[in-house]
């Protein structure tokens, strides 16, 4: 079982309630590394999922049919490398003797904590939670009492 941790640097304007995400250190303790560039690759490619559901990916749906309104990749605002921040990949080896050589997974729990991580440095920066994804202006704004 390997365990994740991530820490979030963030800038929340509170003028326009945007958020952006100016370095993440993400920990993996998955086991016996047995290829490091491979591994750290995994933890940033998952980064890229994570900061998307965290801040700008949503599926809105028709309150009288069920449909979804954005289900296009228009309208649905997917990250691209241009929108990450600076990531730091930190892989921890504690052996535990589960897996194949000790080691455990490592991309599919590379995700898990982002988005948590960032809400709690928007809680950090301006004194108030917010417990909806994603992180969008109009509910930091909603938030701060702008809205």
């Amino acid at each position: 079982m390997p365990y994740f941790a991530t820490f979030a640097v963030v800038d929340v304007d509170t003028y326009t309630g945007r958020v952006e995400v100016q370095k993440l250190v993400v920990l993996n303790d998955c086991g016996t590394v047995m290829y490091a560039t491979g591994a750290e690759s995994q933890q940033i490619g998952g980064q890229v999922m994570a900061l998307g559901e965290t801040l700008t990916e949503e599926l809105v749906y028709d309150r009288a049919s069920g449909l979804p309104l954005n289900f296009n990749l228009i309208d649905y605002k997917m990250p691209t490398m241009a929108n990450m921040p600076d990531i730091e990949p930190v892989l921890l080896e504690v052996w535990r003797g589960a897996g194949e050589y000790g080691a455990c997974g490592i991309g599919e729990g590379a995700v898990t904590c982002t988005p948590r991580a960032v809400a709690n440095a928007v809680y950090n920066a301006i004194g108030v939670r917010i417990d909806e994804l994603p992180l969008t202006p109009e509910k930091v704004l909603r938030a701060l009492g702008k809205s």
